[in-house]
């Protein structure tokens, strides 16, 4: 950002990177008059940005973006628990939450009481989901994919373990009825898992 020159707030300076709101291509010519905030690196629009280019297959890109706001806020630099942005600990920089949805490709929906994972990474893996009523692990290892409750409950109809092939279903090692639909696992009716129970799709 040395030799970016920003005439309003200051978020990235020296030699520090940053996802600008607005650059222009050198073709073509700056507007005399920008947009207000056009020129600054805002943290919570950077973390959306790189969110996005992973989701697109961009992941290197977009962890250049997150790589760029975490190594201003590394301890030294500056406090790394208060990203700066309108203010101390501002509520913008939450958007880095969408990392974890984006890397564990979570999907709900709580009228049809569906839950599904869609990773960015093939292969094992442990990816973190939570709801207002509750938050678990779903993880995958060899044919195995399990989703967790780690606290609360989860209501659900049916499941997308994502890529999966035929097998079968256990809730904490008992066998569940259900039917395959498209890619669903659509269970015989609502399940109400609770804090410690696994349903378990083991293929083949």
């Amino acid at each position: 950002m040395r030799d970016h020159v920003n005439p309003c707030r200051i978020y990235s300076l020296n030699d520090e990177a940053g996802t600008i709101i607005c650059a222009y291509p050198p073709s073509v010519r700056k507007p005399v008059i920008i947009a207000p905030y056009s020129e600054e690196t805002m943290h919570g629009f950077e973390y959306a940005v790189g969110s996005h280019m992973i989701k697109r297959g961009l992941e290197k890109e977009g962890l250049a973006c997150v790589k760029a706001v975490r190594d201003k806020y590394d301890g030294m630099r500056r406090n790394p628990w208060s990203e700066m942005e309108c203010g101390s600990t501002y509520a913008r920089s939450l958007a880095s939450y969408a990392l974890l949805l984006v890397y564990s490709g979570f999907e709900f929906d709580m009228y049809r009481k569906h839950i599904g994972f869609h990773p960015v990474h093939d292969g094992d893996g442990s990816y973190f989901w939570s709801l207002d009523s509750g938050f678990g692990e779903y993880k995958v290892f060899g044919g195995t994919k399990q989703l967790r409750v780690a606290y609360g409950t989860l209501a659900v109809k049916t499941v997308n373990y994502s890529n999966s092939q035929r097998g079968k279903l256990f809730l904490n090692g008992n066998p569940v009825e259900f039917t395959w639909d498209g890619d669903n696992v659509s269970l015989q009716g609502m399940l109400v898992l609770k804090k410690g129970d696994t349903l378990e799709l083991i293929e083949g």
